[in-house]
């Protein structure tokens, strides 16, 4: 992935531009400024509570003043539902999730009772309330 961003780069000369090789733990000892914007795209919903605290605490000491974080791609697990039987598409039509959602029902209720997550999102983390 490094190297086609890197030919991406080469490509469209891009000058202000730094790859590197990092996880969520090496990436802040690799970096020698602050920024402006801090982003985090289709990445946060694999992290556990903990890695997302760990990651916004660090960012903040990289951040120049009124600087902000900024995650993307990420679904509310309360929304999820409404999201994969299409509520949210340009196209909506209620006529068509009907049966969407009736065999969502069942494929949640068995899940549940062979003791698995009842979608992909069963081991998220919400930043809200309970």
């Amino acid at each position: 992935m490094l190297f086609e961003a890197e030919k991406k780069i080469w490509e469209k000369n891009y000058k202000n531009v730094d790859l590197f090789l990092a996880d969520d733990k090496t990436v802040w000892d690799k970096l020698n400024s602050s920024f402006d914007r801090i982003t985090a795209s289709q990445v946060v919903q694999y992290l556990t509570p903990e890695q997302i605290d760990a990651f916004v605490n660090n960012a903040c000491s990289h951040l120049n003043e009124g600087g902000k974080i900024i995650f993307f791609d990420i679904i509310d697990p309360r929304l999820y539902p409404l999201w994969k039987m299409g509520w949210f598409s340009q196209n909506f039509k209620l006529w068509k999730t009907l049966p969407k959602a009736g065999i969502g029902s069942i494929k949640q209720l068995s899940a549940i009772l062979r003791n698995r997550p009842r979608d992909i999102i069963g081991n998220s983390h919400s930043p809200l309330p309970d």
